[in-house]
């Protein structure tokens, strides 16, 4: 199985990520080791305050890890993780930062020091981005949530138009109950079009793997969801095509009455 990774800080130096060009080789080998042959890189991009030379050095690094990730026979895409604020219009009208690939989806992020129930323009935001034809795609949204995951709001969401990606790490439980809770609530209810490592180091938790996450939506949910989450919407990502929405399973109960794995 290849695996193509959605969402990862494997820049070095530029954000919290990946600290030195020597992690960043470390991830590149274990993305090799793990089937990653495709990866988008998606530094951390917040208007207002990451400055122009800050863009620059993310490009001209992206160069450098271009010629590292040929050696491990990996496909990079160029990316941001941009933090949805006030300056975001601002910075879309100058295009002062990375989509995802070619496309027009665009990573995106709430500020993860606040949670989302408390945020009651969310809605407006979002849909001010996709307006001017831009796609966001929702980093990690099992994580905007302190507390329960609101599905109502999510599912606004993907009738704006958005797409939503959780973190592999929630998923194998590496956040705590509550993220895991969360993404598998999000799962459960078809309101996940991606899968991505969000990784920010070389050793530790969250690292550029995929495959343990992939057993566990294999074992949950069926080959066809797994494909849908791994394989095809990424592809979709990159060729600027619409996502798939995943199989739910059906179950019966013994008394004959079926009911959707919600």
């Amino acid at each position: 199985m290849n695996f193509t990774d959605v969402h990862s800080h494997v820049l070095w130096g530029v954000d919290d990520g990946v600290r030195t060009k020597e992690e960043a080789s470390m991830c590149l080998r274990t993305a090799n080791e793990e089937g990653i042959n495709r990866l988008f890189v998606t530094p951390h991009v917040i208007p207002g305050k990451t400055d122009a030379s800050e863009i620059l050095d993310m490009k001209l690094r992206f160069s450098e890890l271009l010629k590292m990730a040929s050696e491990y026979s990996i496909e990079l895409y160029s990316g941001c993780e941009l933090m949805i604020n006030r300056y975001m219009l601002e910075w879309i009208r100058l295009g002062l930062f990375s989509f995802l690939g070619n496309s027009k989806y665009l990573l995106c992020e709430f500020d993860p020091r606040h949670d989302i129930e408390n945020l009651e323009d969310a809605e407006e935001m979002l849909y001010e981005i996709t307006i001017r034809g831009i796609i966001p795609v929702i980093a990690h949204a099992e994580r905007a949530f302190h507390g329960k995951v609101n599905l109502q709001r999510v599912r606004e969401w993907t009738e704006m138009g958005c797409v939503i990606q959780i973190n592999r790490s929630s998923i194998i439980g590496l956040h705590g109950k509550t993220p895991k809770a969360n993404a598998f609530t999000l799962l459960d209810a078809g309101l996940c079009h991606l899968i991505g490592s969000d990784a920010h180091e070389a050793e530790g938790r969250r690292v550029l793997k995929l495959r343990d996450s992939y057993n566990v939506i294999l074992k949950k949910y069926g080959s066809e969801s797994a494909s849908i989450l791994f394989v095809d919407n990424p592809q979709n990502l990159i060729l600027g095509n619409d996502m798939q929405d995943i199989k739910l399973k059906k179950r019966f109960s013994p008394f004959g009455r079926r009911y959707k794995n919600l």
